[in-house]
């Protein structure tokens, strides 16, 4: 099965998103597995190279590799980086791809996404349009998309003023098995941040267990837990 998958992803490219960035160091995983993980601080490279340096086995790599990007902590893209286009030009061109598609991926943000964070991705988009403008557009009907793609943002945008409107919107891509495990992993990302005194990061990961967890009875405890120490660290 690991060939396959292998197989399935030939010439496709990994690296680290915006959230792995930030998470990446404190993930539990020791010994080679973390060898692993720290092979995706690298600049991006072809997922066969990265499975071939490895030093866990093939099904164990591609296992760790598609859970990392099923909880967006990785992201795996397709073709060259090379080529004529621009990393801007190429980012438009992708947004303009997932006009219809949901949210989260046309801003090119992970569904455990806060508030803010949808609204600063909002704003990132803004600028560059406004960026490709003065570069001049190579897109046909650019003109057209841009227009739709301008109206989608402020659609979206309004998701990070909505908390039930957000947490809806999660809940149409992710299901609750894929929440519950990104809620657990926040948790523990949120205990090791107290230990640290480091209460800025620790709120962060408590705030996004509330915003993943599916809410379900076995979650209970995990989110009386996350609201209860929230209200501590925000006294």
């Amino acid at each position: 099965e690991a060939d396959d998958q292998l197989k399935a992803l030939e010439g496709r490219h990994v690296a680290l998103s915006d959230l792995g960035k930030r998470v990446l160091h404190e993930l539990p995983l020791k010994g080679q597995q973390r060898e692993f993980l720290n092979q995706l601080t690298r600049p991006t490279r072809q997922v066969r190279k990265l499975m071939k340096r490895a030093r866990v086995s093939l099904p164990v790599a591609m296992h760790m590799l598609l859970s990392l990007e099923k909880m967006g902590v990785v992201a795996i893209a397709g073709g060259s980086e090379s080529g004529p286009e621009s990393p801007l030009e190429r980012s438009l061109r992708a947004r303009f791809a997932q006009l219809d598609g949901d949210p989260f991926t046309l801003l090119d943000v992970h569904w455990s996404a806060l508030p803010e964070e949808l609204r600063a991705a909002c704003d990132d988009l803004e600028r560059d349009l406004r960026e490709f403008d003065k570069l001049g557009a190579h897109i046909s009907n650019y003109t057209e998309l841009r227009t739709r793609l301008k109206a989608r943002i402020q659609e979206v945008s309004q998701l990070g003023e909505d908390d039930e409107a957000l947490a809806e919107a999660v809940a149409e891509i992710a299901d609750p098995a894929d929440r519950t495990t990104a809620a657990t992993l926040f948790e523990r990302q949120g205990e090791m941040a107290r230990f640290r005194d480091d209460t800025s990061q620790a709120r962060l990961c408590f705030r996004r267990v509330l915003a993943t967890d599916p809410g379900e009875a076995e979650g209970e405890a995990r989110r009386r837990r996350a609201r209860n120490l929230l209200k501590r660290l925000e006294s």
